[in-house]
């Protein structure tokens, strides 16, 4: 049977998910969007909250503006809140892409970024990077952080890449979708390890928040 966009959409909604987030941080998104022009970039279709920017490289549905992250065609601090979740990976140049968030940004505006730690290659179309604590600060280093922390956890790490790992001697399509739904569902009492926050040494993401470095320093 051949292989079909819509099959895949309905196998991956049986899946119990591998991926679960420790600490969502859609709350706080929505806050700063709330607050005045906001882009998500990397957003692939997804809104926030009424009247972000959704930015991608990609035409997805529901993208406002198809850009590229290292040339964002908005005008220098003209924008007060900007969102970049699950995407700086897939970037080639992230350096160039957190100096485009910097320009964009007004004097005294906020980013929120998510970034992976542990997590298996997904390519989108392509995955370059995974980033420490001290490797995203260090991107970050000029700027304001506000908050710093983990928002998936030890066991999302953990069970995402048993779960990729597990279909690896497979190669049939059907055989390996059987094996990750076998899989996926035994790792679920990895949760347990989230639970109480902690992210422990190997978690599957990062997050932080920040504000721009101001002008007078980036001169």
């Amino acid at each position: 049977m051949p292989y079909s966009p819509a099959i895949g959409r309905w196998w991956r909604r049986l899946l119990p998910t591998v991926a679960w987030q420790m600490q969502p941080q859609t709350a706080a998104m929505i806050a700063l969007a709330e607050k005045g022009p906001t882009i998500d970039v990397g957003a692939g279709g997804r809104r926030v909250a009424p009247g972000v920017i959704a930015v991608d490289a990609v035409a997805h549905p529901g993208t406002t503006v198809v850009a590229d992250i290292g040339h964002l065609p908005f005008r220098e601090e003209s924008v007060t809140g900007l969102i970049c979740t699950g995407t700086l990976e897939h970037v080639p140049d992230p350096v160039r892409a957190i100096a485009e968030f910097a320009r964009v940004l007004v004097t005294g505006g906020l980013a929120h970024i998510e970034a992976p730690f542990i997590q298996p290659y997904h390519a989108d179309p392509h995955d370059y990077w995974r980033f420490t604590h001290e490797g995203l600060a260090l991107l970050f280093r000029s700027w304001d952080v506000v908050e710093f922390g983990s928002h998936m956890g030890s066991g999302t790490g953990a069970a995402w890449v048993v779960t990729e790992a597990a279909k690896t001697p497979f190669r049939r399509r059907l055989v390996r979708r059987l094996v990750h739904l076998v899989v996926a569902v035994l790792v679920q009492p990895l949760r347990l390890v989230d639970r109480g926050g902690q992210p422990g040494d190997v978690p599957s993401g990062y997050y932080l928040r920040a504000r721009p470095p101001s002008r007078a320093k980036a001169t």
